[in-house]
Protein backbone atom coordinates (compact mmCIF):
# COMPACT_ATOMS: atom_id res chain seq x y z
CA UNK A 1 0.00 0.00 0.00
CA UNK A 2 1.25 3.69 -1.33
CA UNK A 3 0.84 6.23 1.22
CA UNK A 4 1.22 9.61 -0.01
CA UNK A 5 1.18 12.21 2.95
CA UNK A 6 1.12 16.24 2.72
CA UNK A 7 0.90 18.34 6.24
CA UNK A 8 2.04 22.03 5.80
CA UNK A 9 1.72 25.07 8.03
CA UNK A 10 0.88 28.91 6.48
CA UNK A 11 3.68 30.60 8.73
CA UNK A 12 5.92 29.20 11.71
CA UNK A 13 3.84 28.44 13.19
CA UNK A 14 0.84 28.86 11.51
CA UNK A 15 -2.61 27.86 10.79
CA UNK A 16 -1.39 24.18 9.26
CA UNK A 17 -3.45 21.10 7.50
CA UNK A 18 -2.45 17.25 7.02
CA UNK A 19 -3.54 15.45 4.11
CA UNK A 20 -3.31 11.33 2.99
CA UNK A 21 -4.50 9.50 0.04
CA UNK A 22 -4.19 5.55 0.31
CA UNK A 23 -3.62 3.68 -2.89
CA UNK A 24 -3.07 -0.05 -3.51
CA UNK A 25 -0.96 -1.43 -6.16
CA UNK A 26 -3.57 -0.94 -9.34
CA UNK A 27 -3.61 2.69 -7.72
CA UNK A 28 -7.13 1.91 -6.48
CA UNK A 29 -7.67 5.12 -3.47
CA UNK A 30 -8.58 3.39 -0.35
CA UNK A 31 -8.93 6.10 1.45
CA UNK A 32 -8.48 10.00 1.21
CA UNK A 33 -8.68 12.65 4.47
CA UNK A 34 -7.76 15.91 5.13
CA UNK A 35 -8.06 18.00 7.83
CA UNK A 36 -7.47 21.64 9.52
CA UNK A 37 -4.89 20.72 12.68
CA UNK A 38 -4.93 24.39 13.86
CA UNK A 39 -1.56 26.05 14.82
CA UNK A 40 1.49 24.40 14.20
CA UNK A 41 4.65 24.44 12.35
CA UNK A 42 5.04 22.34 9.25
CA UNK A 43 7.66 20.04 10.95
CA UNK A 44 4.84 18.95 13.43
CA UNK A 45 2.23 18.44 10.47
CA UNK A 46 4.54 16.60 8.54
CA UNK A 47 5.06 14.34 12.00
CA UNK A 48 1.58 14.11 12.74
CA UNK A 49 0.56 13.08 9.00
CA UNK A 50 2.62 10.48 9.04
CA UNK A 51 1.44 9.24 12.53
CA UNK A 52 -1.73 9.47 11.08
CA UNK A 53 -1.23 7.46 8.22
CA UNK A 54 0.24 4.52 10.08
CA UNK A 55 -2.34 4.01 13.00
CA UNK A 56 -4.72 3.97 10.27
CA UNK A 57 -2.81 1.02 8.23
CA UNK A 58 -2.11 -0.81 11.45
CA UNK A 59 -5.58 -0.81 12.41
CA UNK A 60 -6.92 -1.43 9.06
CA UNK A 61 -7.16 -4.78 7.69
CA UNK A 62 -4.55 -4.04 5.11
CA UNK A 63 -1.84 -4.74 7.84
CA UNK A 64 -2.54 -8.46 7.46
CA UNK A 65 -1.88 -8.42 3.41
CA UNK A 66 0.34 -5.40 2.78
CA UNK A 67 2.93 -3.31 3.82
CA UNK A 68 3.11 0.46 4.19
CA UNK A 69 5.16 2.60 2.09
CA UNK A 70 4.92 6.38 2.70
CA UNK A 71 5.86 8.92 0.15
CA UNK A 72 6.33 12.69 1.36
CA UNK A 73 7.42 15.57 -1.10
CA UNK A 74 9.11 16.74 1.91
CA UNK A 75 12.86 16.78 1.52
CA UNK A 76 12.99 15.64 4.90
CA UNK A 77 10.64 12.37 4.67
CA UNK A 78 10.71 11.36 1.20
CA UNK A 79 10.07 7.49 1.11
CA UNK A 80 9.80 5.14 3.99
CA UNK A 81 9.03 1.34 3.61
CA UNK A 82 8.05 -0.55 6.72
CA UNK A 83 8.34 -4.39 6.56
CA UNK A 84 6.56 -6.78 9.25
CA UNK A 85 7.99 -7.35 12.27
CA UNK A 86 9.69 -11.16 13.60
Amino acid sequence: MKINVKGSAFDKPGPSSIAEVLRDDTGTIHRFFSKFIGIADSNAAKFLVIREALLFFFGSDFRNTHYPIIESGSSKTKYLKLTKLG
